[in-house]
């Protein structure tokens, strides 16, 4: 399995992985780079979702990635991974902190899903 890890686009360096972009929209002052990082749709939280509060937030974004399957997330990520020849994927959006981000979340559902510890690099 590749390694994964999570950060924001602020602190994101190319020497950690190939970056993914987990975000509706593409960090601007990195445009021309990031409009190449590979998008996983799935993971980014929808219009909907954004809309809720915390809690709320958090039970449906996790309830549509478990609808979703983290068997089939996994081989969306190894599809990147291998098309893109990398051994470490970075999961990126904008929240500096991922503690207040949908990032912290599909972290801690991958580890209760997976037994699989995804790391936030800063």
């Amino acid at each position: 399995m590749t390694a994964l890890f999570t950060a924001s686009y602020r602190a994101f360096r190319p020497d950690w992985g190939q970056a993914v972009v987990t975000s509706r929209s593409l960090p601007k002052w990195r445009l021309d780079e990031a409009q190449e990082w590979p998008r996983l749709w799935v993971l980014t939280p929808t219009h909907a979702e954004f809309g809720l509060s915390g809690e709320e937030f958090t039970a449906a974004y996790l309830g549509r990635l478990s609808r979703y399957g983290a068997a089939r997330i996994a081989r969306s990520l190894e599809n990147i991974a291998r098309h893109r020849g990398a051994d470490r994927l970075v999961l990126c959006c904008f929240e500096a902190e991922v503690d207040r981000c949908h990032r912290g979340n599909l972290a801690a559902w991958w580890l209760a899903e997976c037994g699989e510890d995804i790391a936030e690099l800063t």
